[in-house]
């Protein structure tokens, strides 16, 4: 029990930094920045920063690399002629900036500048754009009254490794300077099937929201090698249907697994979505985006289904998605593999929402990415 309380002051003192420093959504960060700095001017920086107007978005005014062969390169540039480019020594002598980092993996980066502006004030671009389009619709005022559900969240927590990961994702996300591990320390595989949560075997029929290509059907085709009854896979985006159908053929599971060109929600309609920070993730919370595509309620278009599993990862429509299947969790109690990391109000909300349809559920979150706050999953059972 002393590990929890500590856990828990660590909780109390991250949310209390967020709500002075208005933290919980990084575009707060950057608006009272006095400079915004990009860092990282290599392969990243050229397929994003100007094809994705990062300047005019995030309101960018330096420039910063740790190669000077780059930053030299870089300054014959017209394209550059408004910023100012600055060593990353020089950051260090700067009030009040915040640093955005435009690399693949960021880790040394964190390293080299943390000392310099602070941990607390660098961000990474992936970060950045997910915050950008989830948190448009939530005032300052839903994230300070916040704190008793995030911490009957956190109590909720099966496990001592779930309370871990509980605190010190939500930690790195509004202050990581109170993180006590980094996502890498955090990660785990495989992701979707931790053995220590579940038996993948004994998961005989499963709905996959947010199919993608199919990997995550290959893995579990993998894991149960092949012996399972059913698979339902959804997944709205057309080029990325074809190819999972694609996928399934190549399996040779065409007898088992059903593939539907939809998206999941609470209700079925049509909506339009567009790609994030990368051309293969795409959210409907993207309103630049012109695709349209459909969505379903899965207690609508699965009502009379065995389900042992259900895995969404559908970039920020999880909890209406959750709306959708209520009926089939409060009858049928199937394992639960959500993702929380779109929002970060998914991070407790998420774990609220599943105890509150099934009392018997445990749940457990588990974080399955190395360098930055993607694939962090809450898991949801009954033992």
């Amino acid at each position: 029990m002393q590990g929890d309380r500590s856990l828990e002051g660590v909780l109390q003192n991250a949310f209390q930094y967020a709500v002075k420093r208005k933290s919980f959504t990084k575009i707060k960060l950057l608006k009272q920045a006095e400079h915004v700095c990009v860092y990282g001017l290599g392969r990243y920086f050229q397929e994003a920063f100007f094809q994705q107007h990062v300047k005019e978005r995030f309101g960018v005014d330096l420039l910063c690399d740790k190669s000077e062969q780059r930053m030299k390169e870089l300054s014959g540039d017209p394209r550059v002629e408004s910023f100012r480019l600055v060593k990353p020594e020089e950051l260090a002598s700067l009030k009040n900036v915040v640093v955005i980092l435009m690399l693949g993996d960021p880790r040394s980066a964190l390293d080299d500048l943390g000392d310099m502006v602070g941990i607390e004030n660098c961000i990474t671009y992936n970060d950045l754009v997910l915050d950008e389009l989830m948190t448009v619709n939530r005032t300052d005022d839903y994230y300070e009254n916040s704190w008793d559900r995030l911490l009957r969240a956190f109590r909720m927590q099966a496990d001592e490794r779930s309370k871990e990961i509980f605190v010190n994702i939500f930690c790195l996300r509004v202050a990581p300077h109170f993180a006590r591990y980094s996502y890498e320390a955090l990660c785990t595989l495989p992701q979707y099937f931790p053995g220590d949560i579940f038996s993948v075997t004994e998961c005989r029929n499963v709905v996959d929201c947010g199919a993608y290509t199919g990997d995550t059907l290959e893995e579990y085709v993998k894991r149960t090698r092949g012996e399972y009854e059913r698979y339902y896979a959804f997944e709205l985006d057309c080029g990325n249907h074809i190819k999972l159908r694609k996928t399934v053929k190549n399996l040779h599971q065409e007898d088992k697994v059903t593939c539907f060109p939809y998206g999941v929600w609470s209700e079925d309609k049509d909506i339009c979505y567009g790609t994030m920070a990368s051309d293969d993730s795409l959210s409907i919370y993207n309103t630049r985006g012109k695709q349209t595509a459909h969505v379903v309620s899965l207690d609508h278009q699965l009502k009379d289904a065995s389900i042992d599993l259900i895995k969404m990862d559908i970039e920020g429509a999880e909890m209406e998605a959750l709306k959708g299947c209520a009926a089939i969790i409060q009858k049928q109690h199937p394992v639960m593999a959500v993702c929380v990391y779109h929002r970060i109000e998914d991070l407790w909300e998420v774990s609220l929402y599943l105890k509150a349809l099934c009392g018997d559920y445990k749940i457990y979150m588990r974080h399955h990415a190395k360098y930055w706050v993607a694939e962090t999953v809450c898991y949801a059972c009954v033992e």
